[in-house]
């Protein structure tokens, strides 16, 4: 059995040669302390952008209330509304 293969690309057909030994990686995924610190450092990562997404959506849901409660006034002091209420009450 060979330790090398060869691989070559119809477009541009260059040739590359890589060991096959290389290529092959560990399945199992050891619990070092380099490991453990990478997973923490992309789960921090993932905490910091969802925490940037919630203050978002806070920020949204607050100027879309501020929104609302200018609507509702609105239309309670609208006398088309007031024309209504009389009318039904």
């Amino acid at each position: 059995m060979h330790d090398f293969a060869f691989i070559v690309s119809n477009p541009s057909l260059t040739l590359c040669l890589f060991n096959k030994r290389s290529i092959h990686r560990s399945i199992h995924n050891y619990n070092t302390q380099a490991n453990i610190r990478k997973k923490m450092e992309g789960l921090e990562q993932e905490n910091q952008v969802l925490r940037e997404e919630v203050a978002s959506m806070k920020t949204k849901m607050e100027e879309f209330t501020s929104m609302k409660t200018k609507m509702e006034e609105l239309t309670l002091n609208s006398p088309i509304f007031s024309l209504i209420l009389f009318l039904f009450v």
